[in-house]
Formats: structure tokens, sequence, C-alpha cells
């Protein structure tokens, strides 16, 4: 094998490499988000809707159905709000390249279970609440079927999100 060969050879071979790393950077930079990363994401998104209607229930409901009902609605998202930061710190804070996986695992098991506590809190205030809204506008039969149709839908979309979430935590568990 003489110079050119072996120098035709190198630019080959450099340019081989060169498409690989190319690869390799759209994949990383394409990569999908960890179990981790998507549980901070939405108790992330969860927070934000919290303050937005902490801010619609001074307001608006204020407006609507009077002081106490604002009052009750945000007090209620503020507890979710603070809820869903502790959550959304609880969870960021787990390092899962420098701890043990023991201690990762023991984490996330922790946060699993404070997720289902504050749910435990929670759920049986929002029914409570809309419980005491629809028995306060009992003339309005219209509000009273809009109130269980929305209470339906959050149901399905609250479990959908729930069993999400709970693959996340599977994930980062295991």
């Amino acid at each position: 094998m003489d110079i050119d060969e072996l120098q035709d050879k190198w630019c080959e071979m450099n340019s081989r490499l060169s498409k690989l790393e190319n690869a390799y950077t759209k994949d990383i930079i394409g990569k999908k988000k960890t179990a981790q990363e998507k549980l901070v994401s939405q108790y992330r998104v969860f927070s934000i809707i919290s303050a937005l209607f902490i801010i619609i229930s001074l307001i608006s409901w204020w407006r609507l159905f009077g002081a106490a009902i604002g009052v009750i609605f945000a007090v209620y998202f503020l507890m979710t709000l603070t809820m869903d930061l502790t959550l959304m710190k609880k969870v960021a804070a787990i390092d899962m390249s420098g701890m043990p996986v023991t201690e990762v695992a023991r984490r996330a098991i922790d946060c699993r279970r404070l997720h289902h506590i504050f749910q435990i809190i929670l759920i049986p205030i929002a029914v409570l609440i809309l419980g005491y809204l629809c028995y306060t506008n009992t003339v309005n039969e219209y509000f009273i079927w809009g109130c269980v149709a929305g209470a339906a839908i959050g149901i399905i979309i609250g479990l959908r999100i729930y069993f999400r979430m709970m693959s996340d935590y599977k994930k980062i568990i295991q």
C-alpha cells in the first residue's frame, strides 16, 4: 500500500466518521424525554393551570358565584399549586446518574406516594365544592347538568393523565 492509497483510505474513513457523528448528533437532539422529564413537565403544566385558575377564581367566579365561592376556589387551587410545585421539585431533585439505583427508586416511590396522598386530600374537597355549587344552584337545571358533564369529562381526562404518570413513575422505579 503506497502513500496515495493510504491517504484515500484515510479520507474515506474520515468522511464515514463524520456521517456517523452527524447521525449520532441528530439522534441526541431528537431524543424523547425521559420519564423523569415527563413527570416534571406534567407537574409544571399543572402548576401553571392552577395559578391561572387562582386568578380566574378571584376575578370571574367572584362575580358569578359570589365572594365565598371565589375564595373557596382560590384556596383550592392554591393548594393544588403548592402540591404540584412540591412534587415537581422532588421529582426534579432525583439525580438519575449520580444516585445509587436504590436511592432513585426510593425517592420515586416517595414521590408517587406523596402524589397519592395529595389526590386523597384534593379529590374529596373538589367533590364537596362541586356538590355545594350544585346545591346552591338547584334552580338552574342546566347548570347542574353542566357540572355533571364537566365532572364526567374531568374524571376521564384525569384518569388518563393519572395512568400515564404512574407509568412514568414505574419506569423510574424499575
